[in-house]
């Protein structure tokens, strides 16, 4: 599966007062790749989304996703050139934000769901005709 940084930052935004089904669900997804039940797929924009939010370094983040290297359940996508200018010719052409399409383009070239909260990404992705799922549909 293929995660939105918006999963990641429902856990760590609402750490702080441990409640929410964002949360909740949120977090439970985390601990289940760790268990081995799903496998891990982002990319260098998630990184990058996650960093800037989080006003934290890369280093930092990497420290937090060995957890999931460590069991064998992170593929992080590095996006090439040509992948940023389809995001940017579909993004155009269906009227939706790049970083949405690029997420949504990473997904479906890897053959992942892809996984957030955000309402925005997940209309995106139905027009690339790419799975999508949130995180409590995931989690038990």
């Amino acid at each position: 599966m293929y995660l939105d940084s918006c999963v990641f930052l429902n856990v760590w935004f609402d750490e702080l007062v441990n409640e929410g089904r964002s949360f909740t669900a949120s977090k439970r997804l985390l601990e289940e790749i760790i268990n081995c039940t799903y496998n891990l797929t982002i990319s260098k924009l998630t990184i990058m989304e996650i960093t800037k939010k989080m006003n934290t370094t890369e280093e930092t983040i990497m420290n937090y996703l060995k957890q999931f290297q460590i069991v064998g359940k992170l593929e992080i996508i590095t996006i090439t050139e040509k992948i940023a200018e389809e995001a940017v010719y579909f993004g155009g052409s269906h009227g939706v934000h790049k970083a949405d399409a690029l997420h949504a383009i990473l997904a479906k070239m890897n053959g992942c769901v892809l996984v957030t909260w955000d309402n925005e990404l997940l209309e995106a992705a139905k027009r690339f005709s790419v799975p999508t799922k949130r995180p409590d549909e995931l989690t038990s």
